[in-house]
């Protein structure tokens, strides 16, 4: 007869990190992150704060505001920098500012979610965990950006390659993807 396992099966622990300026909205995160796999390691309200946190922390995910104070790209220069000192760092975008080109700019950092403060699409501790395991959240982003690339592309003809990758800052190979 085998003996029963009693090896206790441990859930791994989802480190984050949090660059947010708004108080207010930070207790509303820890709130929707609370959960049992989930353990926020640093918070920052500047990003030499967030930084300095990332040093001593290395968390599994960070989730990074676009806008700190009145800095509209202080969170992408936190991204930037982050990724030098907690290279295996996942990065989710949670701002108020979901724009096209921030869109761009934040897929061309390797920006694994965009989370748009202005909707409520899916929880923040859902969207943890589906970066953390290697998967990407994009929510109403990703269609309307496609389809606004897939608009640029269209008018693209084969000897414009150079111009159509500056102007959609895409490849050529992705292109005809896309197409």
């Amino acid at each position: 007869m085998a003996k029963p396992n009693n090896r206790s099966s441990k859930t791994r622990i989802i480190t984050v990190a949090i660059l947010e300026d708004n108080a207010t909205l930070v207790k509303g995160m820890m709130a929707e992150l609370d959960t049992g796999d989930i353990k926020t390691c640093v918070i920052g309200e500047e990003v030499n704060q967030f930084l300095e946190g990332l040093k001593l922390c290395q968390p599994d995910v960070a989730i990074v505001d676009l806008r700190i104070w009145n800095d509209l790209d202080a969170g992408f220069v936190a991204i930037g920098k982050a990724r030098e000192i907690s290279p295996k760092t996942q990065f989710i975008v949670y701002t108020a500012y979901d724009l096209m080109d921030k869109f761009h700019r934040g897929i061309n950092l390797g920006v694994k979610a965009f989370v748009s403060k202005n909707i409520y699409e899916k929880p923040l501790d859902e969207v943890v965990r589906i970066v953390h395991n290697g998967g990407t959240y994009y929510g109403d982003l990703l269609p309307a950006y496609l389809e606004k690339v897939k608009e640029q592309s269209l008018q693209v003809k084969p000897n414009e390659d150079k111009a159509a990758s500056e102007k959609t800052g895409l490849s050529k190979k992705e292109l005809e993807v896309l197409e």
